[in-house]
């Protein structure tokens, strides 16, 4: 049994609780900079589940396991990037044009 019910279907105009929490997602917030370019950020066979208005942002979701991660064979730039982001059990990878660039990760001038 859940912690906190909420009911998926109210009567209508029924203001919701949302003072407790229902869930937590975890972000690995980095630098457009580590994907080789704009492009690549909108891979037809990879692409990202949210892409920014104005192109200066993606997220991407980050596999359950290891497994799973080959399996979806992602862009060679892209791999340590989710692999990293999968070992400290992070929910997403935001890219982004104003996040940190981080040395652990290959950057590219662009």
């Amino acid at each position: 049994m859940a912690l906190f019910e909420i009911d998926p279907n109210p009567p209508m105009n029924t203001p919701i609780d949302f003072t407790e929490p229902t869930c937590t997602v975890r972000a690995m917030h980095l630098s457009t900079a580590h994907a080789p370019s704009e492009e690549a950020l909108k891979d037809e066979k990879f692409g990202p589940i949210y892409e920014g208005k104005g192109g200066f942002g993606c997220i991407y979701f980050v596999p359950e396991n290891l497994d799973d991660l080959h399996e979806i064979d992602p862009p060679a730039w892209i791999f340590p990037i989710l692999a990293h982001a999968l070992e400290f059990n992070y929910d997403y990878v935001l890219l982004d044009g104003d996040g940190p660039v981080l040395k652990n990760f290959k950057i590219y001038p662009w």
